[in-house]
């Protein structure tokens, strides 16, 4: 693409080495074919790893999962947290599964049992949950839910009043999503491709869950689903793909967040998390 003070520019999704190291990464993982940190030494455990033949990402289908301990890089501290990634279901939501949720990128685990509630144990995570009625190309819904440090066990980021985030469809192919936590502001934030941001602020009195002991996860609530693998009852399991994950904890104003989601997002194509972007 050319050079900008020398630094060359790659285009940040498939095809592509991912994204490179520059200002802003804490880590970053490409999944070009195995589970390292293009931006230091964060590299992943990966269990029963998977990857695509033809853009180079994660291929996860109820038995791949990736696991970074514990560290700073992934908390919400007091700088704050934002994360993004490419997502992309191939297949649709099975109907006869029991409600419940599977982790796509968390430092927390969400149980799903009876009338006991949805109980969150850790930070922070996106979690994929499924529908009993589900449309043709339905693929399930996305939450975004964060730990406050007391009297609510978990807060979302919701559209219209729902506390999921984004349907997932097939037809949808890959989808970008940008999400970060602000201390300072007490919101959390979730923006899909290049659409309006949704936020959500902190109860009254109640600040982030600043750190834990839990390891992020990429495709897995750890002891209870892990992502495609429907979790619960004999039902086939669905395939996920994840490409270009990465970290920072840098965060700024919303007004300068959300130009940093769309230069990555960069219409589509996706673009490097470069240092004149980010």
């Amino acid at each position: 693409m050319g050079h900008s003070s020398g630094v060359r520019l790659l285009i940040f999704k498939k095809n592509n080495p991912g994204c490179p190291c520059c200002n802003c990464p804490c880590a970053c993982y490409p999944f070009d074919g195995d589970s390292t940190d293009s931006a230091g030494s964060k590299h992943l455990t990966a269990v029963n790893e998977l990857y695509t033949s033809d853009d180079g990402a994660a291929k996860m289908a109820g038995s791949t999962y990736f696991k970074g301990d514990d560290h700073k890089c992934y908390e919400i501290g007091t700088e704050g947290l934002a994360f993004w990634f490419w997502l992309k279901p191939e297949t649709e939501c099975g109907t006869t599964a029991a409600p419940h949720f599977e982790g796509v990128v968390t430092k927390s685990t969400v149980n799903l049992s009876g009338g006991a509630g949805n109980l969150l144990d850790g930070e922070w995570g996106v979690y994929w949950h499924n529908s009993t009625s589900p449309g043709t190309g339905f693929a399930g819904i996305l939450y975004f839910v964060a730990k406050p440090t007391g009297g609510i066990d978990y807060i979302t980021v919701g559209q219209g009043g729902a506390l999921w985030f984004h349907g997932l469809n097939t037809s949808d192919g890959w989808t970008f999503f940008f999400l970060w936590m602000s201390p300072d502001e007490r919101k959390m934030y979730a923006i899909v491709n290049n659409n309006s941001t949704l936020e959500e602020s902190l109860p009254a009195g109640q600040s982030f869950t600043a750190s834990g002991t839990n390891d992020m996860y990429v495709g897995n609530n750890e002891g209870y689903a892990i992502l495609g693998s429907q979790a619960i009852g004999t039902v086939t399991n669905r395939t996920f793909n994840m490409d270009n994950l990465g970290f920072c904890k840098e965060i700024g104003t919303k007004a300068e967040m959300e130009a940093r989601a769309t230069k990555l997002y960069n219409n589509g194509s996706g673009l490097a998390c470069n240092k004149a972007g980010l």
